[in-house]
């Protein structure tokens, strides 16, 4: 099992697709770069898990191959999804952008281009010196947390598929088949969130459609089970919130998507302080964590201190498995978003989160107290492929404007039941069944296929 993100430990190592596949007598070989941290090694090793380093291949060589990639290898159809990534190509190297749309449009007509880059992309996985372990452990199956877009992920898969060892991915997120070029090596198997995601898997990236298999979202699971969530006092003591106010929550997105949260957070406050708002409200701001460890790290210092003014910062774990989160920090969000009134974001999958539980979300579509053209707006991620389903829904709004999210802010003050039916909307869209069974789906369908492997 390869575990090259924090993300990928808390979807496939911190649900029940890690137990259940213990219990049904699997040994578990997980390849991760935080292979020696203590807190790692002291939640995950037994007798039935064991953990070794990931290999990875030439750091420099492979992203530059894979930045290639990105622009060129795809079809048409799948470039025209990461549009404003091609887009901000354009403005900052044009040469080089015109040079890749010509490059693309050949490769689109030539398979021999596409075979070719795949040859040497092959090279340069294989770099990563895998053979020593497959023969160690002899594995029925590699599971991965995406097709290749970390070049661990794409390391592993590929030596994999060169043994004859089965591969299998449970793709990371929802936006994954849209916006991260095409698959740098295809898995045999391919697990996805929802009917959507495998759409795409077979439109954008040629799979075929009875090698997908549709589980839901596994990290989702506890969202099944409102009822069983600590109370309203009990989560407001453990944050040092005010009980008589309305809560707002806002998760911020990390600086690479929006560096503009702190203007936000004072929006958002004036509105509180000067009665603005319909109800006596505070704000919590859960940072993402990307925002509190690791290479867009931001200090703490620059977001805003205030009064009804809260902040929520994940504990990131580790310095070598990008954002890794302990396993109670499901439950913790859980509870925070299920006891909150109205939820804000950025363009981010904290609004599938929201609806989960049914509260209201807000998009922020503007820039703080800039305005900037579409081009370079924040607003033009939400016409991003993945989201703009979402906001088809009507289950979201996005405000373009402060005065426009605060009258949101102030609707769904009034009236939490406002755009319920939208919110259950974009639940049946993204998560296929939340009925706390998406991890057993998960298991269930590894174990499968780990069965006619063997």
């Amino acid at each position: 099992m390869s575990i090259t993100h924090g993300f990928q430990a808390r979807t496939l190592l911190r649900t029940d697709v890690l137990k259940i596949l213990k219990n049904n007598g699997i040994k578990v070989v997980i390849f991760t770069p935080n292979w020696n941290e203590e807190y790692f090694l002291k939640e995950f090793t037994d007798s039935d898990v064991v953990i070794e380093k990931h290999i990875g291949p030439n750091q420099r060589l492979n992203y530059q191959v894979w930045k290639f990639g990105l622009y060129v290898i795809p079809t048409r159809k799948l470039n025209s999804t990461i549009n404003r990534k091609s887009e901000e190509l354009r403005k900052k190297y044009p040469g080089r952008f015109y040079f890749v749309k010509l490059f693309n449009g050949i490769a689109d007509r030539l398979g021999l281009i596409r075979s070719l880059w795949f040859m040497l992309d092959g090279m340069v996985l294989a770099s990563a010196r895998f053979g020593e372990m497959f023969d160690k452990y002899k594995p029925a199956a590699v599971v991965t947390g995406t097709p290749g877009v970390h070049y661990y992920d794409a390391a592993i898969l590929w030596h994999a598929k060169r043994r004859g060892v089965k591969t299998i991915c449970q793709v990371l997120s929802w936006d994954n088949l849209t916006s991260k070029g095409y698959m740098r090596v295809k898995p045999d198997k391919l697990i996805t969130w929802n009917e959507i995601m495998k759409a795409e898997a077979v439109e954008y990236h040629d799979f075929k459609e009875e090698n997908i298999h549709v589980a839901g979202v596994s990290h989702f699971d506890i969202y099944s089970k409102p009822q069983d969530l600590g109370t309203r006092e009990e989560v407001f003591n453990r944050l040092g919130l005010d009980i008589n106010r309305r809560l707002i929550t806002y998760g911020t997105s990390g600086p690479s998507i929006f560096a503009r949260d702190d203007e936000v957070i004072k929006i958002i406050h004036d509105a509180i302080i000067r009665g603005k708002l319909v109800k006596p409200a505070q704000l919590l701001v859960r940072l993402h964590p990307q925002s509190v460890r690791g290479m867009h790290a931001v200090p703490f210092e620059v977001f805003p201190k205030l009064p009804h003014v809260f902040y929520d910062r994940p504990q990131v774990l580790s310095e070598d498995l990008p954002w890794d989160l302990p396993a109670w920090d499901m439950r913790h969000l859980a509870e925070v978003l299920y006891h909150s009134h109205v939820v804000l974001n950025v363009a981010s999958t904290f609004a599938i989160d929201a609806c989960a539980l049914d509260r209201p979300v807000i998009g922020i579509g503007f820039d703080g107290y800039e305005k900037k053209d579409y081009a370079h707006s924040v607003l033009r991620r939400y016409d991003d492929t993945h989201y703009k389903n979402i906001v088809q829904t009507g289950g979201t709004r996005i405000a373009s404007s402060p005065d426009e999210l605060i009258d949101q802010i102030n609707k769904y003050l009034e009236n939490p039941r406002l755009d319920s039916e939208g919110r259950s909307s974009i639940i049946e869209q993204q998560c296929y069944k939340l009925d706390g069974r998406s991890s057993q789906r998960v298991a269930e369908y590894i174990l499968q296929e780990i069965g006619e492997a063997t």
